[in-house]
Parts: structure tokens; sequence; C-alpha cells
């Protein structure tokens, strides 16, 4: 198998921002706005973390907004049969059609600061929604939480809502990631997002903790995923950072409550 991938990622700049913006509204004027708008992801994704050369978002009012473009060509000179497969590379997450130009995503990121209450949501459209999410329900939503960080809490932040998981070293952006294809760890063993609530805290200056309740994992609705308890902890140091994750799926009673 011979293949070819070329990338095609533009992030917050000018005409192009507005283009993903205006993409990604129509997708949520549809969706009827059924996720509020939501703050930055808690300390514990430590791997989700945002460059540090990232793009300065633009700011309407309270609200960050910024967003990027991601599209691809994949060749494949064995050519994947539209019958057998869709044209796909079966071992291949995110860029997997083949012998095409593939829009990956169209992302549209709203943040407001967080304070009291806080909000982010992240409008994704593409294949690398289709893949991510795989039921309809909260179809086009990447991340949509609310937050709360009380000032006399000791940092302490609890979120509620939908997120990336703080699970894995691998990202769905592309942008992000190491290697423009993410893993087969990444799309068969890590999650990709959960829903419930969370709360990180640090425990040091260096460390923090944090506790997650959610419906098991890739899934909206306990009834197709599981009451889960996950436990996390970030470790920065100024040389290496440390993350330890752990999710653990609640045993259902024998009567089934």
């Amino acid at each position: 198998m011979g293949e070819t991938v070329h990338q095609l990622t533009f992030a917050n700049t000018g005409c192009i921002l507005r283009a993903a913006t205006a993409t990604a509204l129509c997708f949520a004027i549809a969706l009827d706005a059924q996720a509020p708008g939501l703050s930055s992801p808690s300390p514990v994704l430590a791997a989700a973390a945002t460059p540090a050369d990232a793009p300065t978002p633009r700011r309407v009012g309270p609200i960050d907004i910024s967003g990027y473009l991601d599209g691809y060509y994949s060749y494949n000179r064995n050519d994947p049969s539209e019958v057998a497969n869709g044209k796909i590379d079966d071992l291949y997450n995110f860029n997997d059609k083949t012998n095409q130009w593939n829009l990956s995503a169209a992302k549209l990121k709203l943040n407001q600061d967080l304070g009291i209450i806080g909000a982010h949501v992240d409008l994704i459209y593409g294949r690398t929604d289709k893949l991510m999410n795989t039921s309809s329900q909260l179809e086009f939503v990447e991340q949509a939480y609310i937050s709360t960080k009380p000032p006399k809490a000791k940092g302490l932040e609890l979120d509620f809502g939908k997120w990336v998981t703080s699970a894995g070293a691998e990202v769905i952006e592309s942008k992000d990631n190491w290697n423009y294809s993410r893993s087969l760890l990444f799309a068969w063993a890590v999650p990709y997002y959960h829903l419930g609530a969370r709360t990180s805290m640090p425990v040091s200056k260096t460390e923090t903790a944090g506790l997650q309740v959610v419906n098991g994992w890739n899934n909206v609705t306990r009834s197709t995923g599981g009451a889960t308890v996950g436990l996390t902890s970030a470790l920065v140091e100024p040389k290496y950072m440390w993350n330890v994750n752990i999710y653990w799926r609640v045993p259902s009673s024998p009567s089934g409550l």
C-alpha cells in the first residue's frame, strides 16, 4: 500500500476564520442552540492543552472566538472500492477517506472567560465529526460545558457538560497532534469524549488532581454507556509533565438499578 497525505490547515487567519465561523454558525443555528455557550478546558486536560504559540482569538463582547479549517488529500494506489468499504483506508483514523479530497474539520470555538460562571463550546463539522460523534445526539458538538470556579474555593473548578477526554497522549485536532494521522490506539482503545461532571483542583504548586462522574465514554446517555468514575492527576514540572488518568465503570446492580 502506498499513500500520500497532504494537509491544509488554517488557524484563525482573516477570511479563513470568517468562513469557518459562518459555516459553523449555520450548523449551530440548525441545532437550535442545543448546547449552552460554555470555560477553557480544565487543567487536568494537559494532553489537549492549547499550544503556547496558538493564535490570539478574536473577542466579541465577553466571548473569545477562534476556529480553523482542516482538509487533506489521500492517495492509495490500491484504490479501495466504494462498494467494499466506502473508499476507506481501514488502518487509518480521521484521514481515512482515500483517493479524494476531504474536509476533515471546520471548527468554531466559543469561550467565555471563567469567573463565577464560564462557558465553552466547540462546534465541529466534517469527517472528524462523523467519526467522533457516531450517534445523532449532540452531533456537530465536540465540546459544550459550563464551568464555575468559586473565588474562595482555593482553585477548585467544576465543569458540567460534554468535553474531550483527559486520557491518552493524542488529540482530536490534527494541528495539535504529533502526526497528521492519529494512531489506531487512539481510535480503538482511548475515548474521544465524556458527558457528565468533573472537578479539578491544585493540590500543590505543580500538581492538579480531579474527579469525574460521567456516562461512560463516547456516548451522551447512560442507556448506551454506564456510570463511570474518573480520577485524574497532572504533574507539570519545568522539564517534564506526568499525567495519570483512571476510568472505572461502576458495576450494575443485579436488579438493573
